[in-house]
């Protein structure tokens, strides 16, 4: 059964699961014994703030964590896209898996050939759903 998109959920990029719960994150390249996590709002008090108003970070240790690289993919008007993120108005963005100018054009692509070409869709447009997951490091859940 494909996963449902849900817009709380992971898509495509890196991701950790730490105590249940899956955040953005990746184990820090200088520092491989820890793992930063990443969360639109705070999830405890030890959380600290970005920045970005809209960022909070954690590092925990890296034994604490399974990694992950998340790959989700789905068709949309009848072509394989890479979903890259949910935005704000629930909408998904959606990255065409070809540099083909022709099938942009077909398929109302926004973009060009050299930065790539992308849409936005609504999860009720979307087909064929397919997760993959990549462990980048510790153990994955039974």
């Amino acid at each position: 059964m494909p996963p449902e998109l849900l817009p709380t959920g992971p898509v495509s990029g890196h991701h950790v699961l730490w105590r249940g719960t899956t955040y953005q994150g990746n184990v820090l390249a200088d520092d491989p014994a820890t793992t930063e996590l990443r969360a639109p709002s705070p999830a405890g008090p030890e959380w600290q703030p970005t920045t970005n108003p809209a960022l909070w970070t954690l590092r925990v240790p890296t034994s604490e964590v399974w990694a992950f690289e998340l790959t989700t993919t789905c068709t949309w008007r009848s072509a394989r896209f890479l979903v890259t993120r949910w935005l704000p108005d629930g909408l998904l963005e959606l990255q065409h898996q070809k540099e083909d100018r022709h099938e942009a054009d077909r398929l109302g692509l926004q973009g060009n050939p050299w930065d790539g070409w992308w849409a936005e869709g609504t999860p009720a447009e979307v087909s064929e759903v397919r997760q993959e997951r990549t462990t980048l490091g510790g153990t994955p859940p039974d």
